[in-house]
C-alpha cells in the first residue's frame, strides 16, 4: 500500500511537471512587434540595433516575463525611450519605443552636451550640431547665477535644491512650446530673475520672474510677436513680458513703448 501511494505521488508530480513545462513552452515568446515613433521619416541605425538586441528575449516565458529586461536593453540607447510593453497571449510581445530629440546644447568641460526637452543628456560633441541635420544647431542653453550638474550620458541634468524650480521651469517652457524652429539661445539669469529667449529673427524675449506663470507670459510674447511686431521690430530689440500687481500681463517692446 505504501509503495502504491508513493507511485501515485510520483505520477502526480510528473503530471504537474509536464503540464508546467507544456505551459511554459506554449507561452514562450515567439514574436516581438516593435512600434517606433521617430523624429524624422528616416529611421536611424540604432533602431535596427535595438531590435536585434530585443530579439534576445525570444524563446523566454511570457508568463514569467519581467519588463525590467526590456528596460535595460532600451536603456543602453540614450536616444530611445521605452513607452510601452504589452503581453499578447499566447506568444507575442508588443513594444513601443519613442526617439528622443535633441533640443538644447550646454557648453561644459570643453564640449557641448546635447539634451532633450526633459534635460536628459543624449550625447557630447565638440561642436553644437543637430544630430539629424548637421547644418542645424541645437538651442544653446546658458545659466547665470546657478550651478548645473551635468551627469554622464543617459541621465538627466540637475541643480542644487535652491535652483531646482528654475531648472524645472526651463524644461516646462520647452515642453509647452516647440522652440527648435524659432529660438537660437535660451539664457537663464537666476540673479536677475529672468529667462531670455533669443529668436532666430533677431529679437529677444525677456520673461520676468519666470517661476510665476512663465507659460502665460510666453503666450503673450508669442501673440505680440505674431500680431503686433513689424518685420523690422522682429529683427532686433527686446520684447519684455512681466506680470503687474493686479495680475495682468504686460508686454513692452524695446525702450519702453507699450504694444
Amino acid at each position: 500500500m505504501k509503495k502504491k501511494n508513493i507511485l501515485i505521488v510520483f505520477i502526480c508530480i510528473a503530471f504537474v511537471t509536464i503540464v508546467c513545462l507544456s505551459c511554459i513552452s506554449a507561452f514562450s515568446i515567439a514574436r516581438i512587434e516593435i512600434t517606433f515613433a521617430a523624429v524624422k521619416d528616416s529611421s536611424p541605425a540604432y533602431f535596427k540595433e535595438v531590435k536585434e538586441d530585443l530579439d534576445s528575449v525570444i524563446g523566454k516565458s511570457l508568463l514569467f516575463f519581467n519588463r525590467k529586461e526590456i528596460d535595460e536593453i532600451v536603456g543602453r540607447y540614450p536616444y530611445l525611450e521605452l513607452t510601452g510593453v504589452e503581453k499578447e497571449y499566447t506568444n507575442r510581445l508588443t513594444i513601443s519605443i519613442r526617439e528622443r530629440e535633441e533640443q538644447y546644447a550646454v557648453w561644459s568641460d570643453s564640449g557641448y552636451y546635447m539634451l532633450d526637452q526633459d534635460g536628459l543628456v543624449l550625447d557630447k560633441r565638440s561642436e553644437n550640431t543637430y544630430h539629424l541635420d548637421a547644418s542645424l544647431q541645437n538651442i544653446e542653453l546658458k545659466f547665470t547665477g546657478m550651478a548645473i550638474h551635468i551627469p554622464e550620458i543617459g541621465s538627466g541634468v540637475s541643480a542644487e535644491e535652491k535652483d531646482a524650480a528654475w531648472l524645472e521651469s526651463v524644461f516646462a517652457i520647452g515642453k509647452a512650446f516647440y522652440l527648435r524652429n524659432t529660438v537660437e539661445s535660451f539664457i537663464v539669469n537666476r540673479e536677475r530673475e529672468q529667462v531670455i529667449l533669443s529668436l532666430k529673427t533677431g529679437v529677444s524675449i525677456i520673461i520676468e520672474r519666470p517661476l510665476d506663470f512663465a507659460e502665460d507670459k510666453l503666450n503673450e510674447a508669442w501673440d505680440a510677436y505674431d500680431t503686433t511686431l513689424t518685420d523690422k521690430q522682429k529683427s532686433s530689440g527686446t520684447l519684455r513680458v512681466y506680470k503687474k500687481d493686479d495680475g495682468t500681463i504686460k508686454r513692452v517692446y524695446d525702450s519702453g513703448g507699450s504694444i
